[in-house]
């Protein structure tokens, strides 16, 4: 796994990369997990995957070589990550911490403060 992970950054270094920041982007901010001959990425949109697709022969060549294993497979994935929702006004932002810290609302109503002002 030690030997994956580094010729998988290394990969973003060789010359013939240098100039693709998408590749650099790609490889250099992923881990890859190995399960038996199966190399795994996960990524964040459609246009990292598209991206992949593009320099998947060169990248699994240079592994194949390097590892001295013909029998690595890459799958990419798209993984959907659950965002947290941005608070924007003062309600929102007042019934978040409400959340965390129900003595709040006890504190609001004694200093009778309003939260939309």
């Amino acid at each position: 796994m030690h030997e994956l992970r580094r010729h998988w950054k290394a990969f973003a270094d060789l010359p013939e990369n240098k100039g693709n920041i998408s590749i650099a982007m790609i490889v250099k901010n992923r881990e890859p997990e190995l399960e038996g001959n199966v190399i795994k990425i996960g990524l964040d949109n459609i246009v990292q995957e598209e991206q992949i697709i593009g320099f998947k022969e060169r990248l699994m060549e240079y592994l194949r070589q390097c590892l001295q294993n013909t029998g690595i497979v890459l799958e990419a994935k798209v993984i959907e990550v659950e965002r947290e929702k941005m608070l924007y006004t003062q309600q929102e932002k007042f019934n978040f911490l409400l959340e965390k810290h129900p003595k709040l609302k006890e504190l609001k109503d004694k200093l009778g403060l309003d939260t939309d002002y």
